[in-house]
């Protein structure tokens, strides 16, 4: 396989796609399946202009979703690990849905915080006297001015972790979202993908490329239940009863795909 010019980016890479999905079709056709009921259901959502809360939820799941479907792309392609990544993203945004469909005065709370994080980075900036950032230096004032004041609400602090546990997603935070943090923050776990070893566990070779047989069924579980996480809030947010049936076949499905990789 010809990857020393362009890396995964190599149009070779074709074929271990195929391969890769063929040997873990069951994986791939879970997480397909849940995908396409979201499909299915989220271009007939009605949201009112009027209806913050489901204006933000909507936004989240489209998010969470292309985050899910990024992370197919990367796994059938062998980098597992880059997928885990956006899986972990899909699990912080998973937790926010949870927050605003959950609490119906969160949105506000949540979108006054957005504004409280531009502030902060812009006076960062501002404060900052590199001059590779005199041009975002010269321009920052005028969009810090454009935010507005500080509001009077109470804009709470980012607190994944607590708030997984107030929406009843602490076990999705200390199973998924801490095991695939190393991936995010470049840790030691995931780095062992990168060298080949021998039967004594010394160091062989670096692995380039896809030949280390990478296996991404746990990745993929992990992609499905963040999917079924969105389903289940926009079924109660938006009373789509006529999908209860569906929801209920790819729970039982999931879980006995789960309960067989343990």
């Amino acid at each position: 396989m010809a990857l020393g010019k362009q890396g995964f980016l190599s149009p070779d890479l074709e074929q271990f796609r195929l391969q890769v999905r063929e040997k873990y079709i069951s994986a791939f056709a879970l997480v397909e399946r849940t995908n396409e009921l979201i499909q299915n259901f989220k271009y007939r959502l009605e949201v009112p202009l009027s209806d913050d809360q489901k204006m933000l939820a909507v936004c989240l799941l489209i998010k969470v979703a292309n985050d899910i479907q990024a992370s197919m792309l990367l796994a059938e392609r062998g980098l597992v690990s880059q997928a885990a990544s956006l899986v972990r993203v899909g699990v912080d945004g998973l937790i926010l849905m949870a927050k605003v469909c959950k609490e119906a005065d969160f949105s506000s709370q949540y979108r006054a915080l957005g504004l409280k994080s531009q502030r902060k980075r812009l006076n960062a900036i501002i404060r900052n006297p590199a001059p590779g950032l005199d041009n975002l230096r010269s321009i920052a004032p005028d969009l810090l001015s454009k935010l507005g004041d500080e509001d009077e609400l109470e804009i709470p602090h980012k607190t994944i972790e607590k708030w997984a546990r107030e929406v009843g997603l602490g076990t999705l935070y200390d199973a998924t979202y801490r095991s695939f943090s190393d991936d995010v923050h470049s840790g030691p776990a995931p780095l062992d993908r990168y060298l080949r070893v021998d039967e004594s566990g010394n160091p062989i070779e670096f692995v380039w490329g896809p030949d280390a047989e990478p296996d991404p069924r746990v990745v993929l579980v992990e992609a499905t239940r963040v999917l079924l996480g969105c389903i289940n809030l926009m079924k109660n947010l938006f009373n789509l009863t006529d999908i209860d049936g569906q929801h209920r076949q790819l729970v039982a499905d999931f879980e006995v795909f789960a309960k067989g990789l343990a």
